[in-house]
């Protein structure tokens, strides 16, 4: 039995893999063999072949091609086509003239499944008189991810299911942390982060490994994620409701994401609503509590050299974190082969603020203080 099918790879898995949306999708199953393209003289069988190793409930396929690394991406690219958004009208595919045109000037990294079209308006000479104006800038990696193309389906936004984008930290981050301890005469020091400062430590570790004695990571961020972002996040991820969010700040939004990080927010006392929603109404912290929430759920390529980070480390983790899950802690502890994970029953996503004096002497016994 033969059937047609098309397919866009969005996401590679491995140096043979990829996972893929297929339509029409109900015609594929596991271990079923897809024949790309008709002839391929430069591959021994005359083809380039894949088979299905799983279908998944996401609506992808996860592909693994007889063939990988360097000979694969080349067969990938004679067999394949640049995918073109819905918003571009046109027969046929896409030719060597869409590869310029839809693509941002500064791009580098492969990787995205889009590109971003916010930047599309950015050229060489705009952007020449910009710097004459004296405006500098900062180049960032953000793949695009396949949840782009995915509507939201659901009446509760909190069931959408997110697709993971990668991201990447810059090494500015990491030498304004180096930079703050040498102005310390530290050569050597003791690194703690939390949510997104979590990922920035172990960051930090892989590009100055002397640098770094020992990691405590709490609930860090960093790993690909695949849960439903919190409501404080997906309002970020509004236009307009993050332009407002970054003007006006409504005490109910502040108590349901305080809420939302604490394990049991029937002990929160008013106080700490105050506080979290006074220290939002200095200037600039807005918009950098808002930049920083969606930073938390972006991701990188790097977490897959976690295993590379040989300091010893302790991972604390909220059982009952909403934000980051626990079994995002587990996936971390496996990887980092010197570390510790201890897990607090009933407590959320910041222990440090929910049981500062546990969290206190736990980290203070791992430091030997």
């Amino acid at each position: 039995f033969e059937a047609r099918i098309t397919v866009n790879l969005h996401k590679r898995h491995s140096d043979h893999q990829w996972f893929a949306f297929a339509k029409p999708l109900k015609r594929l199953k596991p271990g079923d063999r897809v024949r790309f393209g008709s002839q391929n003289q430069s591959c021994l069988m005359g083809a380039l072949d894949a088979v299905v190793e799983q279908v998944l409930q996401t609506g992808e396929v996860l592909f693994a091609f007889d063939i990988s690394g360097a000979v694969l991406d080349e067969q990938l690219n004679q067999f394949g086509s640049m995918p073109l958004p819905p918003y571009i009208k046109r027969e046929g595919l896409a030719d060597a003239r869409d590869k310029n045109d839809y693509q941002t000037v500064y791009a580098e990294k492969e990787g995205a499944v889009a590109a971003p079209t916010a930047g599309l308006h950015f050229t060489p000479d705009l952007l020449e008189r910009l710097q004459q104006k004296g405006v500098e800038f900062g180049y960032v990696t953000l793949h695009v991810g396949a949840g782009t193309f995915l509507p939201v389906k659901v009446d509760d936004l909190a069931d959408h299911k997110m697709h993971a984008e990668f991201g990447v930290i810059t090494q500015e981050t990491a030498d304004l942390v180096v930079a703050f301890a040498d102005q310390l005469e530290l050569d050597q020091f003791h690194l703690a982060g939390n949510s997104r400062g979590g990922a920035i430590a172990w960051h930090l570790a892989l590009d100055y490994p002397d640098r770094v004695h020992k990691l405590i990571l709490l609930d860090s961020a960093g790993l690909p994620f695949e849960d439903p972002v919190p409501l404080a996040l997906q309002l970020q991820m509004m236009p307009v409701a993050k332009d407002i969010a970054s003007i006006v700040t409504p005490k109910w939004l502040v108590r349901d994401s305080v809420d939302s990080v604490y394990g049991n927010p029937t002990g929160i006392e008013s106080s700490i609503y105050q506080r979290y929603h006074d220290l939002l109404l200095n200037q600039g912290n807005r918009r950098a509590a808002s930049e920083i929430m969606q930073q938390t759920f972006e991701q990188d390529f790097r977490h897959e050299r976690l295993s590379e980070i040989n300091h010893p480390t302790l991972i604390l983790w909220g059982e009952n974190d909403q934000w980051i899950r626990l079994k995002y802690g587990e996936r971390m502890h496996a990887l980092m082969p010197n570390s510790t994970f201890k897990i607090y029953q009933g407590i959320g996503h910041v222990p440090m603020e929910e049981i500062p004096q546990q969290t206190a002497q736990d980290v203070l016994q791992f430091l030997k203080i």
